[in-house]
């Protein structure tokens, strides 16, 4: 019976919470650190300590109240403190790393310093002992291996399978996942490399609250980030007690800083001990994060991590090189299709009918299955269009957005719910207005496809609170958990947008070039009778002068003049 009720419990007493209140939740300031490590924060100006970690006996041999008395000189040496804030000095530089500044402890290892500023009168330094057998030198031949690896693969795919491999084989860990971040900030993981027990992550989906605003913020700042075990107690960071001394210690750089205990126990409900992320930034955008996760505890050394920081920076820059190999493949489609367009408005025509008899070609550019072309008063469709009680509704709507020189949806029914029962014609739409109210438009339409999406646990539970304690806490369960879409169209791609925008240019410069041939030509005839004008007649006399035609003949001119009084 206990069973059966603790099982009943479970399932039930959990409800979803709403999600915003997390974004709030402040992380980079947490107060304490991870005990791996010691940290110690002093005033640029004077060098003295104002912060440091509780277990500062562990690596200084010293008590928080004696080192809150000191300077860096009096606790380092002169020399060994000289080297940390030389290494400061240059205006921008925020971290120093691998800096050994030797026993600080009678028995004790070597320790790894890194160092950066927090603002103009504040310096972070962080220690942790240098573990044995992770020389640079040897560190730094893999890493040229690694590269050279990476630099052979092909497409951005086969990157991302490569880099969790090489990344795997590098940390230790028993599972190594590539999560690319959408444009709603929900994440994929699209490539992994693990050991055969653990069950597969590749291609599932997890919404934008496991990792929310505030932690992508600091993953672009501080590329990695080290949780060598999921049950660690945190240390308190003490602090001298004056004016000039902030409360709250800025710990956004910092290696050591503590997690959020809604972080921690995701990854316990997870089943994973440790969590190690290096970030994949692109245009200084966050792109993705490598994962890196084990069963059990385990510290990546710090000269491992900060190869694995420089690996991050170089699989970033191959994603951008892939992407733009990509995208240059995708520029020269469109630059053939334009070009054919171009071919077939290059002579005089009505230029819907062209379009509409090039279908293929005009639908093809942007891949729709229909579309509606109103060009000067003529209208002219080509495969499955909305009927036009329901494209003057939408109309109306795109006027409202007249000055965008784009408009698109992959989910027009969201927009427009009387659209809904079109979907099978019109889930998708990519307008683009020839003038500024839509009186000459191109609307391209896609059909509904439906779509199995696989997340990692259900994604409306992401944060769940038990209704017997009143605790918040993330989902338990990361089973697959499918949703089906419908009513979405395939998404309009970056080249379909700029291949959209391409038409735009060309069929406003055709409806110029159209537009200046009829002006010239209306110019050499009379607007009442379409006969050549008197400057035209002028001319022609003139020539047949000048060519000796009219010399022995007598010319009478006879101009016709308006006589419609």
């Amino acid at each position: 019976m206990e069973e059966s009720a603790k099982s009943f419990r479970l399932r039930n007493s959990w409800i979803p919470v709403d999600e915003s209140a997390f974004e709030q939740e402040v992380i980079h300031t947490p107060g304490l650190v991870q005990p791996f490590g010691v940290l110690l924060a002093c005033r640029r100006s004077d060098l003295r300590i104002v912060h440091v970690s509780a277990n500062c006996d562990w690596i200084l041999g010293r008590e928080p109240r004696e080192v809150l008395q000191m300077t860096l000189p009096a606790l380092f040496g002169q020399e060994q403190s000289d080297e940390v804030t030389r290494a400061l000095s240059e205006p921008g530089h925020r971290s120093a790393s691998r800096l050994s500044i030797g026993k600080l402890r009678p028995g004790g290892l070597e320790n790894h310093v890194v160092a950066h500023t927090i603002d103009a009168d504040l310096i972070c330094i962080e220690l942790e002992p240098s573990l044995p057998g992770h020389r640079w030198d040897l560190l730094s031949k893999r890493l040229e291996s690694i590269v050279e690896a990476l630099q052979k693969t092909g497409s951005q795919q086969d990157l991302c399978d490569a880099a969790a491999k090489e990344m795997r084989a590098l940390t230790g860990h028993d599972h190594v996942m590539i999560y690319k971040f959408h444009p709603d900030h929900h994440g994929e993981v699209i490539a992994e490399d693990k050991i055969a027990e653990l069950s597969p992550n590749i291609n599932l989906h997890f919404p934008a609250s496991d990792i929310p605003q505030q932690a992508r913020a600091l993953y672009l700042l501080q590329r990695t980030r080290l949780i060598a075990d999921v049950d660690y107690v945190p240390v308190p960071l003490v602090s001298l007690k004056h004016a000039s001394v902030p409360c709250a210690l800025d710990m956004t750089y910092s290696s050591l800083r503590s997690v959020s205990p809604m972080h921690l126990q995701y990854l316990r409900n997870m089943k994973v001990g440790a969590s190690f992320s290096i970030s994949l930034v692109h245009e200084q955008k966050l792109w993705g994060l490598i994962i890196c996760q084990h069963r059990t505890p385990l510290l990546v050394p710090p000269e491992v991590r900060s190869l694995c920081d420089l690996l991050g920076q170089v699989i970033s820059m191959l994603t951008g090189v892939t992407q733009n190999n990509e995208d240059y493949v995708e520029q020269l489609f469109n630059g053939s299709r334009l070009k054919e367009l171009e071919s077939v408005l290059a002579g005089p025509c009505v230029i819907s009918e062209m379009l509409v008899e090039h279908a293929d070609l005009f639908l093809g550019s942007v891949g729709a299955s229909g579309a509606t072309i109103c060009i000067d008063g003529q209208l002219r469709s080509c495969g499955t269009v909305l009927p036009p009680h329901e494209r003057h509704a939408l109309l109306a709507l795109l006027k409202e957005h007249g000055d965008e020189p784009i408009f698109l949806s992959e989910y027009l029914a969201g927009i427009m719910p009387a659209l809904k029962i079109y979907k099978d014609v019109a889930s998708g739409i990519l307008a683009i207005p020839l003038d500024g109210s839509y009186k000459s438009y191109v609307l391209w339409y896609r059909p509904e496809i439906t779509q199995t999406v696989e997340w990692g646990g259900n994604p409306n539970e992401a944060k769940v609170r038990d209704v017997v304690t009143g605790l918040v806490g993330p989902r338990e369960s990361f089973a697959a958990w499918r949703e089906s879409v419908s009513g979405h169209a395939k998404a309009w791609s970056p080249r379909e947008r700029a291949m959209a925008l391409d038409v735009q240019r060309l069929l406003k410069a055709t409806v110029s070039r159209q537009g200046d041939a009829a002006k010239a030509k209306l110019s050499l005839v009379d607007v009442l009778t379409l006969l050549p004008n008197r400057r035209v007649l002028l001319d022609r006399l003139s020539r047949l002068q000048e060519d000796g035609v009219l010399e022995h003949a007598s010319l009478l001119f006879v101009t016709w003049t308006d006589s419609r009084a």
